[in-house]
């Protein structure tokens, strides 16, 4: 009943654009939004950040049948999840509830920003720099 309910939320809303989102190389924010609004977002994440608290068998689940609709928007959301857990691990508490929140609603977009030219994904080889401007943050680096 979850996976099938899953199954035809994605196979009206995120099937109809995939291929426009896998040919575009745009970031297929509609998707997130509309998956946000569902609760398909911080699936794993505790109740206590505005998580699902789900299982990670009932997440993948829920990816697979995301994946299946539109990799682009699985991608992403697995993304979001994917950061979500770096700041439950080692986040402070402020960053938790300031940052995670609002990943699990769709208001927020993050990412991985690790792999350079020549380096790869050798954390110990990266060049990235980083500066406060006011109420942003400036990154220098390639990508």
């Amino acid at each position: 009943m979850f996976q099938k309910s899953i199954r035809e939320f994605v196979e009206k809303e995120f099937a109809p654009k995939a291929s426009y989102w896998d040919e575009s190389g745009e970031v297929p924010i509609e998707n997130i939004r509309k998956a946000a609004r569902q609760g398909l977002l911080g699936l794993g994440v505790p109740e206590k950040y505005g998580g699902q608290g789900l299982s990670l068998v009932d997440t993948c689940v829920v990816w697979e049948e995301i994946a299946r609709a539109c990799a682009n928007t699985a991608f992403i959301i697995h993304v979001l999840e994917a950061c979500s857990a770096i700041l439950l691990v080692g986040g402070t508490e402020e960053q938790k509830d300031k940052h995670i929140p609002a990943l699990c609603k769709g208001e927020k977009l993050m990412a991985f920003s690790y792999s350079e030219p020549g380096g790869g994904t050798d954390l110990s080889k990266l060049s990235l720099s980083t500066k406060v401007d006011k109420h942003k943050y400036i990154i220098n680096a390639q990508k």
